[in-house]
Protein backbone atom coordinates (compact mmCIF):
# COMPACT_ATOMS: atom_id res chain seq x y z
CA UNK A 1 0.00 0.00 0.00
CA UNK A 2 2.61 2.32 0.76
CA UNK A 3 3.88 1.45 -2.86
CA UNK A 4 0.57 1.81 -4.03
CA UNK A 5 0.31 5.61 -2.48
CA UNK A 6 4.08 6.84 -4.20
CA UNK A 7 2.56 5.71 -7.48
CA UNK A 8 -0.51 7.78 -7.21
CA UNK A 9 1.50 10.52 -5.88
CA UNK A 10 3.54 10.49 -9.16
CA UNK A 11 1.21 9.37 -11.73
CA UNK A 12 -2.51 10.68 -11.15
CA UNK A 13 -4.75 7.86 -10.94
CA UNK A 14 -8.66 7.80 -9.55
CA UNK A 15 -10.25 4.71 -8.28
CA UNK A 16 -13.11 2.68 -10.57
CA UNK A 17 -15.50 0.43 -10.30
CA UNK A 18 -16.90 -2.04 -12.98
CA UNK A 19 -20.43 -3.92 -12.69
CA UNK A 20 -20.28 -7.25 -13.93
CA UNK A 21 -20.35 -7.60 -17.81
CA UNK A 22 -24.09 -8.12 -18.92
CA UNK A 23 -25.07 -8.59 -22.47
CA UNK A 24 -25.56 -5.76 -24.89
CA UNK A 25 -27.17 -5.06 -28.15
CA UNK A 26 -25.22 -2.08 -30.33
CA UNK A 27 -27.37 -0.96 -33.17
CA UNK A 28 -25.97 0.93 -36.11
CA UNK A 29 -27.44 4.94 -37.21
CA UNK A 30 -29.19 3.93 -39.33
CA UNK A 31 -31.31 1.05 -37.86
CA UNK A 32 -30.09 -1.83 -39.71
CA UNK A 33 -27.73 -3.65 -38.19
CA UNK A 34 -26.73 -4.66 -34.56
CA UNK A 35 -24.77 -6.38 -32.97
CA UNK A 36 -25.50 -8.36 -30.25
CA UNK A 37 -22.58 -8.60 -27.36
CA UNK A 38 -22.78 -11.75 -25.04
CA UNK A 39 -19.70 -11.44 -22.16
CA UNK A 40 -17.79 -13.85 -20.69
CA UNK A 41 -19.35 -14.88 -17.29
CA UNK A 42 -17.26 -14.08 -14.31
CA UNK A 43 -17.99 -14.57 -10.72
CA UNK A 44 -17.83 -11.07 -10.02
CA UNK A 45 -15.59 -8.38 -10.28
CA UNK A 46 -13.21 -9.15 -7.51
CA UNK A 47 -12.58 -12.45 -8.35
CA UNK A 48 -11.85 -11.60 -11.80
CA UNK A 49 -9.33 -8.97 -10.44
CA UNK A 50 -7.31 -11.16 -7.96
CA UNK A 51 -7.16 -13.93 -10.57
CA UNK A 52 -5.35 -11.45 -12.95
CA UNK A 53 -3.29 -10.56 -10.58
CA UNK A 54 -2.35 -14.12 -9.91
CA UNK A 55 -1.70 -14.56 -12.91
CA UNK A 56 -5.06 -17.26 -13.57
CA UNK A 57 -5.93 -18.06 -16.78
CA UNK A 58 -9.56 -17.57 -17.79
CA UNK A 59 -9.48 -15.07 -15.00
CA UNK A 60 -12.95 -15.26 -12.86
CA UNK A 61 -14.23 -17.65 -14.30
CA UNK A 62 -16.66 -20.39 -12.52
CA UNK A 63 -15.52 -23.83 -12.31
CA UNK A 64 -16.11 -25.52 -15.57
CA UNK A 65 -17.26 -22.38 -17.59
CA UNK A 66 -15.51 -23.34 -20.79
CA UNK A 67 -15.84 -19.95 -22.69
CA UNK A 68 -12.94 -18.23 -22.72
CA UNK A 69 -13.84 -14.79 -25.13
CA UNK A 70 -17.02 -12.62 -25.25
CA UNK A 71 -19.37 -13.94 -27.98
CA UNK A 72 -20.51 -11.12 -30.63
CA UNK A 73 -23.86 -12.22 -32.93
CA UNK A 74 -24.31 -9.74 -35.94
CA UNK A 75 -27.56 -9.21 -37.04
CA UNK A 76 -29.60 -7.36 -40.38
CA UNK A 77 -33.05 -6.44 -40.15
CA UNK A 78 -34.69 -7.60 -43.21
CA UNK A 79 -38.74 -7.41 -44.28
CA UNK A 80 -39.22 -6.28 -40.34
CA UNK A 81 -37.10 -8.76 -39.14
CA UNK A 82 -33.35 -9.31 -37.37
CA UNK A 83 -31.21 -12.40 -39.82
CA UNK A 84 -28.47 -13.70 -38.16
CA UNK A 85 -25.44 -12.59 -40.63
CA UNK A 86 -22.37 -14.27 -38.57
CA UNK A 87 -21.75 -15.26 -34.85
CA UNK A 88 -18.11 -15.68 -33.27
CA UNK A 89 -16.21 -14.89 -30.84
CA UNK A 90 -15.08 -11.73 -29.80
CA UNK A 91 -11.30 -11.36 -29.23
CA UNK A 92 -12.06 -9.61 -25.84
CA UNK A 93 -11.49 -12.16 -22.92
CA UNK A 94 -14.71 -10.95 -21.03
CA UNK A 95 -16.31 -8.39 -23.00
CA UNK A 96 -15.69 -4.95 -24.80
CA UNK A 97 -16.64 -1.59 -23.24
CA UNK A 98 -17.71 -0.08 -26.16
CA UNK A 99 -18.92 -1.28 -29.48
CA UNK A 100 -19.75 0.60 -32.88
CA UNK A 101 -21.96 -0.68 -35.75
CA UNK A 102 -21.43 1.00 -39.31
CA UNK A 103 -24.54 1.21 -41.93
CA UNK A 104 -22.96 -1.47 -43.99
CA UNK A 105 -23.08 -3.94 -40.82
CA UNK A 106 -18.91 -3.64 -40.27
CA UNK A 107 -18.04 -2.67 -36.27
CA UNK A 108 -15.64 -1.75 -34.02
CA UNK A 109 -14.90 -2.41 -30.58
CA UNK A 110 -12.79 -0.33 -27.82
CA UNK A 111 -10.86 -1.65 -24.86
CA UNK A 112 -11.33 -4.74 -22.48
CA UNK A 113 -14.26 -4.94 -19.65
CA UNK A 114 -11.62 -3.90 -16.40
CA UNK A 115 -8.80 -2.32 -18.14
CA UNK A 116 -9.68 0.32 -20.78
CA UNK A 117 -6.46 1.43 -22.67
CA UNK A 118 -4.44 -1.92 -21.92
CA UNK A 119 -3.59 -4.58 -23.61
CA UNK A 120 -3.28 -5.61 -27.78
CA UNK A 121 -7.49 -4.80 -28.18
CA UNK A 122 -7.83 -1.24 -27.67
CA UNK A 123 -9.42 -1.13 -30.93
CA UNK A 124 -10.38 -4.20 -32.93
CA UNK A 125 -12.04 -3.92 -36.45
CA UNK A 126 -14.16 -6.19 -38.14
CA UNK A 127 -15.69 -6.57 -41.32
CA UNK A 128 -19.67 -7.11 -42.41
CA UNK A 129 -18.44 -11.10 -42.46
CA UNK A 130 -16.79 -10.77 -38.99
CA UNK A 131 -14.03 -11.61 -39.95
CA UNK A 132 -11.07 -9.40 -37.57
CA UNK A 133 -9.54 -6.87 -39.74
CA UNK A 134 -6.87 -5.34 -37.40
CA UNK A 135 -7.09 -5.57 -33.24
CA UNK A 136 -4.86 -2.67 -31.93
CA UNK A 137 -3.20 -1.34 -29.12
CA UNK A 138 -2.52 2.31 -28.36
CA UNK A 139 1.24 2.15 -28.68
CA UNK A 140 -0.12 1.07 -32.67
CA UNK A 141 -1.25 4.22 -33.04
CA UNK A 142 0.16 6.72 -30.72
CA UNK A 143 3.52 7.34 -29.62
CA UNK A 144 4.69 5.25 -26.41
CA UNK A 145 5.56 9.17 -24.42
CA UNK A 146 1.74 9.80 -25.75
CA UNK A 147 0.43 6.98 -23.83
CA UNK A 148 2.36 7.44 -21.09
CA UNK A 149 0.98 10.61 -20.80
CA UNK A 150 -2.59 9.96 -20.73
CA UNK A 151 -4.60 9.72 -17.31
CA UNK A 152 -5.58 6.92 -15.76
CA UNK A 153 -7.54 5.36 -13.36
CA UNK A 154 -6.36 2.54 -11.04
CA UNK A 155 -7.45 -0.11 -13.61
CA UNK A 156 -7.84 1.65 -16.90
CA UNK A 157 -6.36 4.24 -19.34
CA UNK A 158 -8.63 7.15 -19.62
CA UNK A 159 -7.45 7.57 -23.55
CA UNK A 160 -10.77 8.99 -25.81
CA UNK A 161 -14.19 9.58 -26.30
CA UNK A 162 -16.90 8.17 -28.05
CA UNK A 163 -16.49 6.50 -31.55
CA UNK A 164 -18.43 6.99 -34.57
CA UNK A 165 -17.91 6.59 -38.15
CA UNK A 166 -17.66 8.71 -41.15
CA UNK A 167 -20.17 9.90 -43.57
CA UNK A 168 -19.08 7.64 -46.24
CA UNK A 169 -19.14 4.98 -43.56
CA UNK A 170 -15.68 4.21 -44.97
CA UNK A 171 -13.85 4.90 -41.76
CA UNK A 172 -13.74 4.75 -38.12
CA UNK A 173 -13.30 7.76 -36.23
CA UNK A 174 -11.73 7.98 -32.34
CA UNK A 175 -12.21 11.37 -30.58
CA UNK A 176 -7.81 10.44 -28.58
CA UNK A 177 -8.24 12.58 -25.34
CA UNK A 178 -5.00 15.42 -25.72
CA UNK A 179 -3.19 14.75 -22.58
CA UNK A 180 -2.52 18.55 -20.37
CA UNK A 181 0.60 19.32 -18.72
CA UNK A 182 -1.07 21.09 -15.45
CA UNK A 183 -4.28 18.93 -15.59
CA UNK A 184 -3.84 15.53 -15.24
CA UNK A 185 -6.84 14.51 -14.47
CA UNK A 186 -8.49 15.81 -17.98
CA UNK A 187 -10.10 12.85 -19.06
CA UNK A 188 -10.63 11.41 -15.77
CA UNK A 189 -12.18 14.54 -13.45
CA UNK A 190 -12.41 16.87 -15.67
CA UNK A 191 -13.40 17.15 -19.58
CA UNK A 192 -10.63 16.77 -21.46
CA UNK A 193 -9.44 18.11 -25.66
CA UNK A 194 -9.61 15.64 -28.30
CA UNK A 195 -8.46 15.27 -31.36
CA UNK A 196 -9.73 12.76 -33.92
CA UNK A 197 -7.62 9.64 -35.27
CA UNK A 198 -9.26 7.82 -38.20
CA UNK A 199 -9.00 4.62 -39.48
CA UNK A 200 -9.65 3.17 -43.08
CA UNK A 201 -12.30 0.19 -42.36
CA UNK A 202 -11.08 -1.80 -45.58
CA UNK A 203 -7.33 -2.78 -43.63
CA UNK A 204 -7.73 -0.88 -39.80
CA UNK A 205 -4.72 1.80 -41.22
CA UNK A 206 -4.64 5.02 -39.42
CA UNK A 207 -5.65 8.30 -41.56
CA UNK A 208 -4.67 11.83 -40.82
CA UNK A 209 -6.36 14.62 -42.42
CA UNK A 210 -5.98 17.32 -40.00
CA UNK A 211 -2.36 17.75 -40.01
CA UNK A 212 -2.35 21.13 -37.68
CA UNK A 213 -4.43 19.37 -35.10
CA UNK A 214 -2.29 16.26 -34.99
CA UNK A 215 0.73 17.77 -34.66
CA UNK A 216 -0.90 20.61 -31.62
CA UNK A 217 -2.11 17.37 -29.94
CA UNK A 218 1.90 15.86 -30.41
CA UNK A 219 3.37 19.07 -28.77
CA UNK A 220 0.85 19.73 -26.22
CA UNK A 221 1.34 15.53 -25.27
CA UNK A 222 4.83 15.89 -25.40
CA UNK A 223 4.60 19.13 -23.01
CA UNK A 224 2.31 16.88 -20.56
CA UNK A 225 5.04 13.80 -20.59
CA UNK A 226 7.83 15.97 -20.04
CA UNK A 227 5.88 17.55 -16.95
CA UNK A 228 4.97 13.84 -15.61
CA UNK A 229 8.71 12.97 -15.77
CA UNK A 230 9.31 16.34 -13.35
CA UNK A 231 6.95 15.25 -10.71
CA UNK A 232 8.07 12.14 -11.14
CA UNK A 233 11.59 13.18 -10.33
CA UNK A 234 10.49 15.42 -7.58
CA UNK A 235 8.06 12.59 -6.08
CA UNK A 236 11.35 10.04 -5.56
CA UNK A 237 13.15 13.16 -4.00
CA UNK A 238 10.66 13.66 -1.80
CA UNK A 239 10.23 9.75 -0.82
CA UNK A 240 14.04 9.22 -0.16
CA UNK A 241 13.98 12.63 1.43
CA UNK A 242 13.78 12.79 5.18
CA UNK A 243 9.94 13.92 6.23
CA UNK A 244 9.14 17.21 7.64
CA UNK A 245 5.81 17.95 8.79
CA UNK A 246 3.68 20.24 6.61
CA UNK A 247 4.20 24.46 6.38
CA UNK A 248 0.79 24.52 5.61
CA UNK A 249 -2.73 24.66 6.52
CA UNK A 250 -3.68 22.36 4.35
CA UNK A 251 -5.50 19.34 5.20
CA UNK A 252 -4.56 17.04 2.59
CA UNK A 253 -0.69 17.73 3.37
CA UNK A 254 -1.35 17.12 6.73
CA UNK A 255 -3.47 13.37 5.48
CA UNK A 256 -0.16 12.58 3.41
CA UNK A 257 2.10 13.49 6.06
CA UNK A 258 0.26 11.36 8.54
CA UNK A 259 0.12 8.45 6.64
CA UNK A 260 3.73 8.81 5.01
CA UNK A 261 5.31 9.28 8.96
CA UNK A 262 3.28 5.89 9.51
CA UNK A 263 4.74 4.06 7.26
CA UNK A 264 8.30 5.56 8.07
CA UNK A 265 8.14 5.05 11.42
CA UNK A 266 6.42 1.54 11.77
CA UNK A 267 8.27 -1.60 10.36
CA UNK A 268 5.83 -3.21 9.94
CA UNK A 269 3.70 -0.04 8.34
CA UNK A 270 3.08 -2.06 4.72
CA UNK A 271 0.47 -4.81 6.22
CA UNK A 272 -1.78 -2.54 7.56
CA UNK A 273 -3.25 0.85 6.82
CA UNK A 274 -3.89 3.74 8.99
CA UNK A 275 -6.63 6.11 10.26
CA UNK A 276 -5.80 9.70 10.06
CA UNK A 277 -7.81 12.63 11.54
CA UNK A 278 -6.76 15.58 11.02
CA UNK A 279 -8.13 18.41 12.71
CA UNK A 280 -8.52 22.37 10.91
CA UNK A 281 -8.08 25.57 11.99
CA UNK A 282 -11.31 27.04 14.15
CA UNK A 283 -11.55 29.63 10.99
CA UNK A 284 -12.17 26.52 8.45
CA UNK A 285 -15.84 25.98 7.49
CA UNK A 286 -15.71 22.14 8.50
CA UNK A 287 -14.38 22.90 12.02
CA UNK A 288 -17.18 21.40 14.12
CA UNK A 289 -17.55 18.63 11.81
CA UNK A 290 -14.35 17.76 11.39
CA UNK A 291 -13.96 17.76 14.87
CA UNK A 292 -16.49 15.86 15.79
CA UNK A 293 -15.38 13.15 13.56
CA UNK A 294 -12.42 12.49 15.59
CA UNK A 295 -14.47 11.59 18.87
CA UNK A 296 -16.67 9.17 16.18
CA UNK A 297 -13.54 7.55 15.19
CA UNK A 298 -12.26 6.96 18.70
CA UNK A 299 -15.72 5.57 19.55
CA UNK A 300 -17.12 3.64 17.08
CA UNK A 301 -14.37 3.10 14.32
CA UNK A 302 -11.45 2.71 15.95
CA UNK A 303 -11.62 -0.72 17.83
CA UNK A 304 -9.68 -1.59 20.93
CA UNK A 305 -6.31 -3.26 18.83
CA UNK A 306 -7.14 -0.23 16.11
CA UNK A 307 -4.21 2.43 14.86
CA UNK A 308 -4.96 5.87 14.34
CA UNK A 309 -3.05 8.77 13.72
CA UNK A 310 -3.51 12.22 14.67
CA UNK A 311 -2.29 15.52 13.78
CA UNK A 312 -3.37 19.56 13.04
CA UNK A 313 -1.27 22.65 11.58
CA UNK A 314 -2.16 24.07 15.07
CA UNK A 315 -1.18 22.31 18.26
CA UNK A 316 -3.23 24.46 21.08
CA UNK A 317 -6.76 23.89 18.19
CA UNK A 318 -5.87 20.24 18.58
CA UNK A 319 -5.16 19.86 22.24
CA UNK A 320 -8.59 21.83 22.95
CA UNK A 321 -10.13 19.35 20.40
CA UNK A 322 -8.67 15.95 22.32
CA UNK A 323 -10.07 17.24 25.46
CA UNK A 324 -12.95 17.73 24.27
CA UNK A 325 -13.94 14.56 21.83
CA UNK A 326 -11.99 12.46 24.45
CA UNK A 327 -14.82 12.94 27.49
CA UNK A 328 -17.06 10.62 24.75
CA UNK A 329 -14.85 7.74 24.99
CA UNK A 330 -15.34 4.87 27.94
CA UNK A 331 -12.09 4.83 30.00
CA UNK A 332 -10.04 1.93 29.66
CA UNK A 333 -11.79 1.01 25.79
CA UNK A 334 -9.08 1.35 23.87
CA UNK A 335 -6.52 -0.46 25.79
CA UNK A 336 -4.65 -2.31 22.54
CA UNK A 337 -5.48 0.66 20.27
CA UNK A 338 -2.15 2.84 19.23
CA UNK A 339 -2.62 6.46 18.84
CA UNK A 340 -0.48 8.21 16.80
CA UNK A 341 -0.32 12.47 17.54
CA UNK A 342 1.54 14.72 15.37
CA UNK A 343 3.09 17.15 18.03
CA UNK A 344 5.99 18.97 19.55
CA UNK A 345 7.94 18.34 22.97
CA UNK A 346 6.30 21.40 24.48
CA UNK A 347 2.97 19.80 24.29
CA UNK A 348 3.77 16.23 24.19
CA UNK A 349 2.95 15.27 28.22
CA UNK A 350 -0.11 17.92 27.92
CA UNK A 351 -0.90 15.11 25.20
CA UNK A 352 0.11 11.99 27.09
CA UNK A 353 -2.11 13.37 30.21
CA UNK A 354 -5.16 14.12 27.85
CA UNK A 355 -5.25 10.49 26.53
CA UNK A 356 -4.42 8.68 29.39
CA UNK A 357 -7.67 7.54 30.59
CA UNK A 358 -7.98 5.45 27.30
CA UNK A 359 -5.45 3.34 28.26
CA UNK A 360 -3.95 3.42 24.70
CA UNK A 361 -0.27 3.29 23.57
CA UNK A 362 0.23 7.08 22.88
CA UNK A 363 3.06 7.55 20.24
CA UNK A 364 4.18 10.84 19.91
CA UNK A 365 5.74 11.67 15.97
CA UNK A 366 7.70 14.63 16.90
CA UNK A 367 6.73 17.31 13.91
CA UNK A 368 9.98 19.42 14.60
CA UNK A 369 12.35 16.39 13.78
CA UNK A 370 12.43 15.38 10.46
CA UNK A 371 11.95 11.47 9.87
CA UNK A 372 14.60 9.29 7.45
CA UNK A 373 13.32 6.88 5.20
CA UNK A 374 13.18 3.18 5.91
CA UNK A 375 16.04 1.49 4.05
CA UNK A 376 13.48 -1.46 2.80
CA UNK A 377 11.07 1.54 1.21
CA UNK A 378 14.03 3.03 -0.78
CA UNK A 379 14.94 -0.80 -1.90
CA UNK A 380 11.68 -1.54 -2.83
CA UNK A 381 10.67 1.98 -4.56
CA UNK A 382 13.87 1.68 -6.50
CA UNK A 383 13.08 -1.40 -7.71
CA UNK A 384 9.74 -0.42 -8.78
CA UNK A 385 11.04 2.48 -10.95
CA UNK A 386 13.56 0.03 -12.90
CA UNK A 387 10.55 -2.06 -13.21
CA UNK A 388 8.94 1.21 -15.19
CA UNK A 389 11.79 1.93 -16.81
CA UNK A 390 11.37 -1.92 -18.95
Amino acid sequence: MALLLSVLATVPAAADTWAPPETTIYVSADGTWRLVVEPRPVVNPLVYFEDKVAGKANAGAAAGEARTHATGRMQQQRNGQWHVSWEKPLINEVAPVEVVVSNQGATATFDNWHSMGHGSSAIAIYGSDGNLIRRMALSDFLPDTYVAALPRSVSSISWRGTPRFSDSQQELIVPVVVPEAGHPGAGIFEEAAHVDVRFRLSDGQRVIIDHDAWSAALDRAGEAYDQQQEDKKEARERFVSPLTAPATNDAGDWHAYLVEAYFRTVPDGRDHYPATQVIPLREDEGFSRLSGYLGDALVERLGTDGIIMIGSPSQSVMIDVLREQITRVKPGSLCSARVYVATDQEHLEEVRGILRPLRCEIIPIDIDRAIPQRPERIKRYLGRDEDDSD
